[in-house]
């Protein structure tokens, strides 16, 4: 079933189907529908006929016809007048307005244009403000970076002397430390000998003062004599030097290792003729202790017992405190090691020697 779109008249509001529009028999004009039912009457109706005679029954009904449609003829044109009137009225007014919007959409587009110009204007004052601000910046930073380059060169300049000065405090620690090392002597062993000495001392005195409890007798004062004086080639010693000396011929080696100690701790260089026959004593720990203290005699005499004692003497430490003590006098630097075979210790002992040899008419000038 075919559909058909019914639309109204705007005269009389009946139903005006699409095909009158299609077909002309009615009209459609700017919104405006007029359908056939008003159509034919605006078309066929006659207009009103002038000095009819009043009064016939015909010509009444004629001229009653007649007047009918002329009132109807009226209203239509009215109503198109007005229909007219408002279309017009309607059109003017759409112009004003579309006139009206385009005037506003130009001044708008003009005030966006305005907005625009005036933006980018206040965009580059900005921009120029901020590359003025940016350069000023960028100048003090500079001369910033300039002093601090300046200062770190001078801190490295000082820097740089004080590793050159720490490192040479360091190498001179090392030296020190090396000679400390080298002087060094371990004497643990002798001090438990000596310790061991005593204990024996000890234990005989007490012995004694047993024995002398259970035979008591009377008590017998002897004055201490005074050591003699002895006679070197320099001089006459102090009477407690003196003391010391005469202790060197003791049988206790305990004896003669204390006298040797407080002789060379007196460093009197007369002491020296009585402490060098001590450099072949029988006990190790005083020919120990005797090769130690030459070291503070810087004497011919010294460098030759130094030398005897590095090529003779039977114990190992004493060779080695010989071979030390005689670096510390000389100052050099010629090597030797103490644990080596015979025949390679004489080999080194040679060498110090032969330096020896040459050095020995100018040595202690």
């Amino acid at each position: 079933m075919q559909e058909v779109e019914v639309a109204f008249c705007d005269l009389c509001g009946g139903s005006v189907p699409a095909a009158d529009l299609e077909s002309g028999k009615a009209v459609r004009k700017d919104g405006r529908t007029v359908g056939a039912c008003c159509i034919g009457v605006l078309r066929d109706a006659p207009p009103p006929m002038a000095g009819a005679p009043v009064g016939s029954g015909v010509t009444a009904v004629a001229g009653a016809a007649q007047q009918e449609g002329g009132r109807l003829l009226t209203v239509a044109i009215v109503l198109l007048v007005a229909i007219a009137t408002s279309v017009v009225f309607q059109i003017f007014l759409q112009d004003k307005v579309n006139a009206l919007a385009a005037s506003w959409q130009e001044a708008q587009d003009h005030a966006v244009e305005k907005q625009v110009s005036d933006s980018n204007v206040l965009m580059g004052m900005d921009l120029k403000l901020d590359r003025a601000a940016t350069r000023a910046d960028l100048e003090a930073v500079q001369g910033r970076s300039g002093e601090l380059a300046a200062s770190f060169e001078v801190l490295s300049g000082s820097v740089g002397q004080r590793l050159d000065a720490l490192q040479q405090e360091l190498t001179t620690m090392r030296q020190e430390l090396r000679a400390l090392s080298d002087r060094n002597v371990d004497y643990r062993p002798l001090f438990a000998d000596l310790r061991d000495r005593h204990q024996r001392i000890a234990e005989a005195v007490e012995s004694l003062r047993a024995i002398a409890l259970r035979a008591p007798a009377a008590p017998v004062v002897v004055e201490p004599a005074p050591p003699a004086p002895v006679e070197t080639g320099g001089g006459t010693l102090p009477p407690e030097l003196a003391g010391l000396v005469q202790k060197l011929g003791a049988a206790d080696p305990a004896v003669r290792f204390e006298a040797v100690d407080l002789l060379i701790e007196s460093k009197n260089p007369d002491v020296l003729p009585h402490v060098l026959p001590l450099c072949s004593d029988a006990d190790s720990f005083v020919r120990r202790l005797t090769v130690e203290g030459l070291r503070e005699f810087k004497h011919v005499d010294a460098v030759e017992a130094l030398l005897r004692v590095m090529r003779e003497d039977a114990d190992r430490d004493v060779r080695d405190t010989a071979w030390r003590s005689l670096r510390d006098v000389t100052g050099e630097k010629h090597p030797f090691d103490a644990d080596a075979t015979k025949e390679a210790r004489g080999r080194a002992v040679q060498r110090w020697q032969d330096w020896w040899d040459k050095a020995k008419t100018n040595f202690g000038r």
